[in-house]
């Protein structure tokens, strides 16, 4: 299993990795707005998870490191997953439910066309901070602690073709 510590290991220790973010995946949530419900994915990251996939908002605004120090209950939605919600209402400020639990929508991401994901469209996903799912949602199948992925990005010099030459020899 995959845990916290391990992803924290990999951030202080490895000189090939710049970017590393935890992150738990729950499938099927049952997510209410006012206007609506649905059974959605809510995956939990930490803010330099938006650096590493490309979760680009187009409003509202991404998690910022006091959303995860804190463990707010904030929201940024996929695309489809707004509309599924809110229809063709603005959402950035609206309450959605998580399996009961109230959290606040702060951003909208852009429409993406997605032709390879290892865990479903981003469109159709909830993104929380990672502090917040990991005490609100944390894995029913592992101890607390476990990770669903840990999502890494290189350092430049591991993606040039120098460095990797150097790497097979």
């Amino acid at each position: 299993w995959l845990t916290v510590d391990d992803a924290r290991a990999l951030a202080t220790q490895s000189t090939l990795i710049a970017v590393v973010s935890p992150e738990i995946e729950q499938d099927g949530v049952s997510v209410r707005s006012a206007f609506n419900a649905a059974s959605l994915d809510v995956t939990g990251i930490e803010p330099q998870y938006q650096r590493i996939r490309t979760l680009d908002i187009d409003r509202g605004r991404g998690f910022t490191g006091e959303d995860e120090r804190e463990a707010r209950r904030v929201a940024i939605l996929g695309a489809d997953a707004t509309e599924q919600l809110f229809g063709t209402r603005d959402s950035l400020g609206e309450r959605v439910y998580l399996g009961g639990l109230p959290y606040t929508v702060i951003g909208r991401i852009r429409h993406k066309d997605q032709d390879s994901n290892y865990s479903g469209p981003d469109n159709s996903k909830v993104f929380v901070p990672f502090s917040a799912i990991a005490r609100d949602m944390p894995r029913k199948d592992a101890e607390p602690g476990v990770l669903s992925n840990i999502i890494v990005s290189p350092r430049p010099a591991v993606r040039s073709e120098e460095h990797t030459s150097e790497l097979q020899s």
